[in-house]
């Protein structure tokens, strides 16, 4: 079974609304920027802990349900963070569907954990943007 990998420029889902637009400012494949649509995040919380040492954990949870014909193997996701200002200070590339695991097939759902330790201070506590960065189909 061959796997294919399209890279999205900018596809952009708001981690506390269900909302999803693509940015087509850089070169995106057809059949990705159709398919952006059929990946839905629902239920996206944030949590913040301070860890014993002092260090502030922050963890991202949800769902992701795959209502398109297609099965994927792996979603990567660039999670944006923002200050008190809408100035980014974090960006950080994380797999929201990981590629070792089962693929995500159509209608399947998928709970999702996305944990960050080293977030600057200056965050300004909101969920970040999270924009495709990748899909690989199977």
């Amino acid at each position: 079974m061959a796997l294919r990998t399209v890279v999205l420029a900018c596809g952009l889902l708001t981690a506390c609304s269900r909302e999803k637009t693509l940015d087509t400012t850089g070169p995106v494949a057809p059949e990705v920027k159709a398919y952006v649509r059929n990946l839905e995040l629902t239920g996206t919380e944030i949590k913040a802990a301070e860890a014993f040492s002092g260090q502030q954990l922050v963890e991202i949870t949800g769902k992701v349900t795959n209502k398109g014909d297609r099965a994927v193997g792996q979603v990567d996701v660039i999670c944006v963070f923002y200050d008190m200002t809408n100035r980014e200070v974090s960006r950080q590339r994380v797999a929201l569907v990981r590629g070792n695991v089962q693929p995500l097939k159509p209608g399947d759902s998928r709970q999702f954990r996305l944990p960050f330790d080293d977030l600057p201070k200056e965050w300004n506590q909101a969920p970040p943007q999270l924009v495709i960065a990748a899909i690989r189909f199977v």
